[in-house]
Formats: C-alpha cells, sequence, structure tokens
C-alpha cells in the first residue's frame, strides 16, 4: 500500500515569498541596480527586497555575517593576548555592530 506522506513547508508562513510585484525603471535604472546587485552576489531580485526591506542598509546579510566573524576571530586574538582589554574590545564590536545594523 501507498502512504504519502505530505512534505512539509521548509519556511514559516512569513518567510515564504508569494507575493509578485511589477517595478518601472529606466534603462539606467536597470543597469545600476543589476550592477550593485552582481557587486554584493546576489540576484536582481533579492537586492530589491534586500535593499528596500532593510531600509537602504548597504551591507547584505552575508556582509554581516562576515563582520561578525571577523570581530569574533579578533576578540579570540584578544583574549588570548591581552585578557584586560577584552571587555572593552567587545563593547566597541557591540556599538561598531549597532551602527551597522
Amino acid at each position: 500500500m501507498y502512504n504519502y506522506q505530505p512534505k512539509k513547508p521548509t519556511k514559516t508562513e512569513n518567510e515564504r515569498k508569494d507575493k509578485v510585484k511589477s517595478v518601472r525603471m529606466s534603462k539606467d535604472e536597470e543597469k545600476k541596480i543589476n550592477d550593485n546587485a552582481n557587486k554584493a552576489g546576489m540576484s536582481f531580485g533579492s537586492y530589491m527586497v534586500n535593499v528596500a526591506a532593510n531600509g537602504g542598509n548597504k551591507f547584505t546579510p552575508a556582509d554581516l555575517v562576515e563582520f561578525q566573524n571577523t570581530v569574533n576571530d579578533i576578540c579570540n586574538i584578544v583574549k588570548e593576548n591581552a585578557p584586560d582589554k577584552v571587555q572593552n574590545m567587545q563593547e566597541g564590536a557591540f556599538k561598531l555592530w549597532r551602527k551597522l545594523i
């Protein structure tokens, strides 16, 4: 007997991308957006959504992860070599992080 189990959605209701919008733009605007998307390593549509949803933040989520990983590595080096400086380093990193997001 065949026992079919429907696949559960991997994304929550809020994460699903089920809306489609049409946007008019000039050829120059399209080229500029496309160039920026390519620089960010994103598709045209993903870049448009990311920029619009993040209030013009020029950093992609991948950029923010890279920044955080670098700061974590730096904090670990400081912890090994100058443990008394770790608290100041973490506070400075937190202030920087707040400016990025």
